[in-house]
């Protein structure tokens, strides 16, 4: 059960809330009301083969769960002073994003076959597609923001009636809330804006959605893509908000055709969490 005590809210954090909710309130109005266009459905097909995909998942198995197991046996007392079992899990999440990063440059470059072929499409400049994401980000803030405070109470509800859940914040986000150490900041800063978006985004939408909808429905390509996204990331207490956020992200891609959309709002997203947590440590949601 949550700790019951009175959460007191900062002044920079109720400004920095208030300022980022009401930009989410205009973008998502203008949205729905304003533009009144529906997302085209622009992200291009999966070209290439069943083959092609099979061997793009052998190549993120191999790195995302073998890499994994065999830093894992690296003794801790080969460094000095000795890793902490948080620190070493936190440099092996680092390490499997880097190299899923230059896996997806190098099949971007040399191997677009494993990519499913073309990932863009040229009616959007990468100058538009940044704005297109920023854009996109503000409008999916007041329904994500929404759905956290609503999936939260939802578990509160759960625990009164005798369900047991831990309700504990993710250890990499307490790491970086609590930390004083500027270089372990930026080096989480580095990697959660600018890695894990393009990693995630290269898996989930430019990979996994752009051949599930070749194959199945548009409805069925975002919830198998979204349901993934959620549960790799395990983290209960958020499992609702990322779903829905998996949706917006490809449909954000959809939009625009070009990958950087979808990145863009996610390094956005990320971005703004980490803000949240530095101005708000003790915030066990948002």
């Amino acid at each position: 059960m949550p700790s019951t005590k009175t959460l007191h809210f900062s002044s920079p954090f109720v400004i920095y809330f208030s300022a980022i909710l009401i930009i989410g309130i205009i973008c998502l109005y203008h949205k729905i009301f304003i533009r009144r266009t529906k997302n085209p459905l622009l992200a291009p097909p999966w070209e290439s083969s069943w083959l092609n995909f099979v061997i793009l998942l052998w190549i993120l198995f191999c790195i995302f769960f073998i890499v994994p197991i065999i830093l894992n046996r690296i003794p801790t007392t080969l460094f000095s002073p000795p890793l902490s079992d948080d620190l070493k899990t936190v440099i092996i999440g680092f390490t499997t994003h880097a190299l899923l990063a230059f896996a997806f440059l190098y099949l971007m470059y040399k191997h677009h076959a494993l990519l499913g072929g073309l990932i863009q499409t040229p009616t959007n400049s990468p100058y538009q597609a940044v704005l297109a994401g920023i854009y996109h980000f503000f409008t999916a803030i007041p329904i994500v923001w929404t759905l956290n405070i609503f999936w939260y109470h939802f578990l509160l509800f759960l625990v009164s009636k005798g369900i047991s859940i831990e309700f504990k914040r993710q250890f990499l986000v307490d790491l970086f809330a609590y930390s004083k150490n500027p270089i372990f900041i930026i080096t989480v800063t580095f990697f959660s804006v600018i890695v894990a978006p393009f990693t995630e985004e290269m898996i989930f939408r430019v990979s996994l959605f752009r051949f599930l909808k070749t194959k199945l429905s548009q409805i069925s390509a975002l919830t198998i893509t979204s349901t993934f996204f959620a549960i790799l990331h395990f983290h209960f207490l958020a499992v609702l908000p990322l779903f829905i956020l998996g949706i917006l992200l490809a449909r954000s891609y959809e939009a625009t055709g070009h990958p950087l959309t979808p990145i863009t709002f996610h390094a956005c997203f990320n971005l703004n969490t980490l803000a949240i947590l530095f101005l708000q440590p003790n915030l066990t949601y948002f």
